[in-house]
């Protein structure tokens, strides 16, 4: 019989419940929205689209995608299923930022803003970035990053 660490179990656990959580909301969620959805249609979908059509509309459907997108961390992690740069996103967002401004210097400042979190994540090779497969929480990475370093960063965007 294998024994873990108290502390690994207490943080599995609270991941555990962090799931289910999200999981209950989100049902209680989609629940409001199909209770809702009849009078939903009546006020907003048949009359003039207004600009209090559009802020409820806008408010309650991103509402619902970051839902469905938080639902996808559920799922179990495939590293052949990951995108580093997500490509089509930055694309979209550079397309949209002209499309709307017809301004290219705009597009551009957009496309490079875009690609920050990008560069940030390759400089983790510059630490040796590795990893390795613990047997509660998969693959964890580690670096020689010194702890110095971290701590530096998380003040200046504010995580301490």
């Amino acid at each position: 019989m294998s024994s873990y660490d108290p502390t690994t179990v207490e943080i599995f656990y609270e991941f555990l419940v962090e799931d289910y959580c999200l999981v209950a909301t989100g049902a209680f969620y989609i629940y409001d929205i199909l209770l809702t959805l009849d009078v939903e249609v009546e006020f907003f979908w048949k009359g003039p689209f207004t600009g209090a059509a559009a802020l409820f509309l806008t408010n309650r459907y991103l509402a619902f995608a970051n839902l469905i997108l938080n639902f996808f961390q559920l799922m179990p992690y495939r590293s052949d299923k990951i995108d580093c740069l997500n490509i089509d996103g930055i694309a979209f967002s550079t397309l949209r930022g002209y499309a709307l401004s017809k301004n290219w210097p705009l597009a551009m400042l957009i496309l490079v803003l875009s690609l920050v979190p990008f560069g940030i994540n390759m400089a983790d090779f510059g630490f040796q970035l590795s990893g390795f497969v613990d047997p509660v929480f998969g693959c964890v990475t580690t670096d020689t990053e010194s702890l110095s370093i971290s701590k530096n960063c998380e003040f200046h965007i504010g995580l301490n």
